[in-house]
């Protein structure tokens, strides 16, 4: 008896928790034909299965994505393994280069100290011109052997280097990459799939960063709340589609409508959160009376019945002691006084 009213209100709340996601390749079709399924059939039978067939998908692109992680890992470790090889092996070279020119200088050293005593000796010309030939000789192709050596350890080094250098840049590029892809990801999932606004883990981070710097400076900083009015209606009479369109166009207003140092996000289902920095409440009620009117002003059509759409709107601004929680529920206050009293309408609270 429960499921005729359960299964919608599980199906709604699936889909706001749908749109937090976001999935690449044939996971993403795969996605969107769970998404499409779940806003058309509210049976429990299918409402599982979808929550299941997620999980796989979850599951499925974690592991895909621990694989390409662990593949550059691999890669990096590879690459710094060879630099090291490369080096060890550079310097090992260096050494026995070191030592043959060791003992080619004393080997030269050796020649010049005995021409030097075999030239003394010798009693006549002809005699003193063949020591000098035969030792000239020999310390000529012994000069020439250390230059061709230290000439072989250049090009040698070079290659090293140049073979190194080609390694690290393989690297450089394969981390860039890389770099660029945990970038894209992070991106995604800040981002609300729907309506392309950011999403609440970003609103988290935003809030944050933004009470931090209320905490050094103290500058004025509000927080808005706002609701779509009679959202479950559109849904209920028009389909989910209807409602998804609605939440599409009226995202797309709410962020031109904000000002540039405004910050807005979609916190889930119909709700809208918006974070004012160097704004206090008086200075933030021409602005949002501009949204109210902004989107109630929106011709809406479905199933050829022109329809009106209006949000209520609730906030409330930060205070010294004041916790983000509290100030959200403040704001959150307003906006239910606001849909209390009639809706389509703004309410400060202090």
């Amino acid at each position: 008896s429960e499921q005729p009213q359960l299964a919608p209100n599980l199906a709604q709340e699936l889909l706001n928790l749908t749109s937090e996601l976001a999935f690449e390749g044939l996971n993403a079709l795969e996605f969107e034909k769970i998404k499409a399924l779940i806003s058309q059939d509210f049976k429990l039978e299918v409402l599982l299965d979808a929550c299941i067939s997620i999980i796989r998908i979850i599951i499925s692109s974690i592991s895909k994505e621990r694989d390409t992680a662990q593949q550059f890992l691999l890669n990096v470790n590879e690459t710094l393994t060879l630099l090291h090889q490369t080096l060890l092996d550079s310097v090992q070279r260096s050494k026995e280069v070191g030592h043959k020119m060791a003992d080619l200088n004393k080997k030269i050293e050796l020649k010049i100290s005995q021409l030097s005593s075999e030239t003394e000796e010798a009693s006549t010309i002809d005699s003193l011109k063949m020591i000098v030939g035969q030792k000239l000789e020999a310390l000529t192709l012994d000069i020439k052997f250390k230059e061709d050596l230290e000439l072989s350890e250049r090009e040698s080094l070079a290659n090293t280097l140049k073979e190194m250098q080609n390694k690290i840049n393989s690297l450089e590029n394969e981390t860039s990459d890389y770099k660029e892809r945990l970038a894209e990801q992070r991106f995604k999932s800040l981002q609300d799939t729907l309506t392309k606004l950011p999403n609440r883990a970003a609103y988290d981070e935003r809030i944050a960063l933004e009470f931090n710097t209320f905490n050094r400076s103290n500058h004025d900083l509000c927080l808005v709340v706002i609701d779509i009015d009679h959202f479950k209606s559109v849904n209920d009479t028009f389909g989910h589609s209807a409602g998804d369109k609605t939440l599409q166009v009226l995202a797309n207003a709410l962020k031109k409508s904000v000002r540039v140092t405004d910050f807005i996000a979609r916190f889930g289902g119909e709700e809208f959160v918006i974070v004012m920095p160097n704004s206090d409440l008086k200075s933030i009620e021409a602005p949002l009376e501009k949204i109210r009117k902004t989107i109630k002003a929106i011709p809406f059509k479905f199933k050829n019945k022109n329809l009106r759409i209006t949000i209520s709107i609730g906030a409330s601004q930060f205070k010294t002691n004041d916790s983000i929680v509290e100030v959200f529920d403040r704001a959150d206050a307003a906006l239910y006084e606001a849909k209390n009293s009639g809706r389509d309408r703004i309410i400060l609270k202090k």
